[in-house]
């Protein structure tokens, strides 16, 4: 529940009652009293608003909204803040895109009703809901493919207020909500993705046409499937998914000093509903060195972990994205929790830019193009090597490296072979700092 607030010396807009009169509202999750408020609960936040006006959330009946089409102008997420910290609440959008929102858009229009939610808009109007192509339902009042998609978000995230998002392992997007009381989650994947992680005992998932399905669990927890299609995750137990919202590194980012100790802290929020004591096991990418292992702890409800480690990546570490899994075992007077959590490292190469893209050309053969670029001008070479399952190394040597990108491409024939599979890219820097980075790919067509 939110802290309770008091908001004293206001000029209350009243539209129902087309009135503005001084006063205060007390709220918290909902309005609690409003007018002539004598007193507040212990606790709660008092702000005095010195004669400025509190009203109801606005709604914008003309939002020209780039997307798709016109990114470069204005984008749901870039709308939904700006709205919102202007007080607009609800956004009927203009048709204007490119193209316009049809049935082959259908994923795109779920996924901006979960972004639009988690900044708070209430609503997302369709401006013309009687429409063959972009409306919920046709002239004649027949359902559209949008329309069962659109009362599935609706129902779930009606009313629900945005808490945050998870690391999830395979890296999926997801936005994290509460809805009277209870957990749900929204996730999606731009390619197909296995996650697994424990999520509650009684997870349930959802898809976009409203079709339940219950999510066994192994010992680590539930294996579902995500994919571009968004998909609603729900009873998500309260204590895990809180923990994992709140839980922080210092340092999410961290240099290619390979081979050196780096220093972090991780923090997170006790919501155990009685004191709990027990320990936190650390397991780091392969080969990295982290101390200590193992945390302990003793918290009491609200209470602020904040446990000091260092991190020790190997000399030819990965860049890129890298996963910290942390296993919680804790115990109270009356049960034991136990369940995982993930934070995402990013890792950076010092000065060093590199780009990959994959493809097919006509011959069948997959192209590996890199691009490599660093900060400065340098004459200190760098020698590239690129590993593919099952296939020679092949090498290429970059001189004279500068902040223009130098593209090299790579070529495997029968590339068809190595689609889905992963490659290694080493760039290592032959003298100087001896920099070195590594990155893995998927090859892709």
């Amino acid at each position: 529940m939110t802290r309770p607030t008091l908001i004293t010396n206001a000029k209350l807009i009243d539209p129902a009652k087309a009135k503005v009169e001084d006063g205060a509202i007390l709220f918290d999750d909902k309005i609690l009293d409003i007018g002539a408020v004598k007193s507040a609960p212990d606790g709660a936040e008092i702000i005095d608003a010195a004669g400025a006006h509190v009203a109801p959330g606005l709604i914008d009946m003309r939002v020209v909204i780039g997307e798709p089409g016109a990114e470069h102008k204005e984008t749901f997420k870039s709308a939904g803040r700006a709205a919102a910290s202007g007080g607009v609440t609800t956004m009927v959008m203009m048709p204007n895109t490119t193209p316009v929102i049809d049935d082959q858009s259908l994923v795109d229009f779920v996924r901006r009703l979960v972004i639009c939610r988690t900044h708070a808009l209430d609503a997302v109007v369709v401006p013309d809901p009687f429409h063959n192509q972009s409306g919920l339902c046709t002239p004649s009042g027949q359902p559209t493919e949008m329309f069962v998609p659109w009362r599935t978000t609706s129902f779930l995230l009606a009313g629900a207020k945005h808490l945050g998002n998870v690391t999830l392992p395979g890296g999926s997007y997801n936005a994290v909500f509460e809805r009277d009381g209870s957990i749900l989650m929204a996730v999606w994947n731009d390619r197909p993705t296995e996650e697994h992680l424990w999520l509650g005992d009684d997870v349930e998932s959802i898809d976009i046409w409203g079709r339940r399905q219950s999510l066994a669990a192994d010992p680590d927890g539930q294996r579902f499937h995500v994919g571009p299609v968004p998909m609603f995750l729900v009873n998500l137990d309260p204590i895990a998914a809180r923990t994992r919202l709140s839980m922080r590194l210092n340092h999410d980012t961290l240099a290619t000093n390979f081979g050196k100790t780096q220093f972090n802290v991780l923090s997170f929020e006790s919501f155990f509903p009685k004191d709990a004591s027990g320990h936190l096991k650390l397991r780091g990418p392969d080969r990295w060195r982290l101390a200590p292992r193992q945390l302990e702890a003793r918290l009491a409800p609200g209470e602020t972990f904040q446990g000091e480690l260092t991190m020790r990546p190997p000399f030819n570490a990965e860049v890129g994205r890298q996963l910290l899994a942390i296993d919680l075992d804790f115990v109270t007077a009356e049960q034991r929790y136990r369940f995982r959590a993930y934070q995402e490292l990013l890792v950076e190469a010092e000065g060093i830019h590199l780009t990959i893209n994959t493809w097919l050309d006509e011959q069948g053969n997959l192209i590996v193009e890199q691009r490599l670029s660093q900060q400065h001008l340098g004459a200190t070479p760098f020698q590239c090597q690129l590993i593919a399952p099952q296939r020679r190394i092949q090498g290429h040597m970059v001189r004279n490296l500068g902040t223009d990108p130098q593209i090299y491409r790579y070529m495997f024939p029968n590339g068809r072979d190595l689609l889905g599979q992963r490659l290694s890219l080493q760039v290592m820097e032959q003298g100087g700092r001896q920099r070195v980075m590594q990155q893995r790919f998927l090859a892709e067509p």
